[in-house]
């Protein structure tokens, strides 16, 4: 036969009903609570503030004109080797691309910490010593560069949608 545990406090509590049990009945509790406020306490007032804080996060959106091509043939012939050419770059987090009839347009994202000017003035030496990777005598024009920062994303994007067929989005 088994013995059923009499204790009150404890008799038929799980692990986590034991524990809870104990720090219930311990004299260390208040103790660790205050401990435990206290760090809190520390750790706000040692954490740095600021009430704009200044993120370098450098981007930059690259269009290249491909007129009167596809969209499969902007991204074969476009996109996706300047996407392979820019990726290789020193300070490059993530570079991605959006094909579209005749025109390529990618957006560029150096990682945090690294200062604007030199990231784009090397973007744009990595785009004028790499042309070769555009299609010759198809019309390609030069890569267009246009500077972005974290202040150039928008916070709200308002989208409009009707149920004609004959409204078109301008």
């Amino acid at each position: 036969m088994t013995q059923k545990d009499n204790n009150p406090v404890t008799g038929g509590l799980g692990i986590s009903g034991r524990i809870a049990a104990f720090f219930q009945t311990a004299h260390i509790t208040p103790l660790l609570a205050l401990v435990a406020f206290l760090l809190g306490v520390f750790a706000l007032s040692v954490t740095p503030r600021e009430e704009e804080p200044q993120i370098d996060v450098t981007m930059a959106n690259v269009m290249i004109s491909f007129p009167g091509a596809s969209t499969r043939d902007v991204e074969s012939m476009v996109a996706t080797p300047a996407e392979h050419v820019l990726s290789r770059m020193t300070g490059v987090e993530h570079v991605m691309s959006i094909s579209r009839p005749g025109m390529a347009v990618l957006t560029i994202q150096f990682e945090v910490g690294v200062p604007r000017n030199d990231a784009l003035v090397s973007l744009r030496d990595t785009l004028d010593s790499h042309a070769d990777w555009l299609p010759q005598n198809l019309g390609v024009a030069p890569p267009l560069l246009k500077p972005m920062g974290i202040d150039d994303v928008p916070i709200v994007s308002l989208t409009l949608h009707s149920a004609r067929d004959d409204t078109t989005a301008f």
